[in-house]
């Protein structure tokens, strides 16, 4: 038993001292990114006068490229120029989006982060299909957003019979999700209904905050010239 729990640590070294090239003082990180998720465009009834609630959750995906810099073993920044477009049901918009952030590295090749978002739409909705199709007047989107990250290199692994085996080898790809949530809010100037009948009457205006969260990887292009990365792969088992 001592045997392995030695056997195990000696691996767990080896493993970390070969991800420490990854993220550590004085790095640069560039690549492309790309990510999908899902955009809330939730108005509730409590904002300005609406009289009924309407959520919609429609997918979106983005594409772009991020740069990074490591201050120090810890500390680091990373700012990204990407392309978002949401799509499905009524609401369609393109976006380009400045997402940049102060991250804190740990495990020498995961990070969290905290950073600010600035949203430049491209184009607008021009109405809303509910029980009724609600015309807009004007849109304005939300153009700051706050969000939260984590990502995390991924690792080689195979199967082996029963056993999945981590190499211990890092790939270059970068796993991450991210959480946005809208600093500022977006409003929303209806058209005076013209129709003959009017089921619900919409308020001259409404405003929400929107929120999103996407799933996505980035491909760092400068270890691809770090000879230090073709280390010897330290296999571990897991049933």
């Amino acid at each position: 038993m001592m045997k392995k729990a030695l056997l195990f640590l000696t691996l767990l070294g080896f493993s970390l001292s070969a991800s420490a090239q990854f993220y550590g003082a004085n790095r640069f990180y560039v690549g492309p990114s790309i990510g999908g998720g899902f955009y809330s465009t939730n108005m509730s009834k409590e904002d300005g006068g609406w009289n009924e609630s309407i959520g919609n959750f429609n997918p979106h995906f983005s594409a772009g490229a991020f740069f990074g810099y490591s201050f120090s073993d810890l500390f680091g920044f990373q700012v990204e120029g990407l392309y978002r477009g949401t799509f499905g049901g009524d609401w369609k918009s393109g976006n380009i989006q400045i997402p940049a952030m102060i991250m804190v590295q740990f495990a020498e090749h995961q990070h969290f982060g905290l950073g600010i978002i600035y949203n430049h739409t491209l184009n607008n909705p021009s109405y809303f299909e509910g029980p009724i199709q609600f015309e807009f007047e004007s849109v304005t989107n939300s153009s700051i957003y706050a969000y939260a990250e984590f990502s995390s290199l991924t690792e080689k692994i195979f199967k082996d019979g029963n056993y999945t085996v981590f190499t211990g080898e890092l790939r270059k790809l970068r796993a991450f999700f991210k959480f946005a949530y809208a600093i500022t809010p977006t409003t929303i100037k209806f058209k005076p209904n013209s129709g003959p009948i009017t089921l619900w009457e919409a308020p001259p205006s409404i405003s929400f905050r929107p929120f999103f969260f996407e799933f996505g990887v980035r491909y760092d292009i400068p270890t691809l010239f770090d000879s230090g990365n073709n280390t010897k792969p330290n296999r571990r088992r897991k049933r």
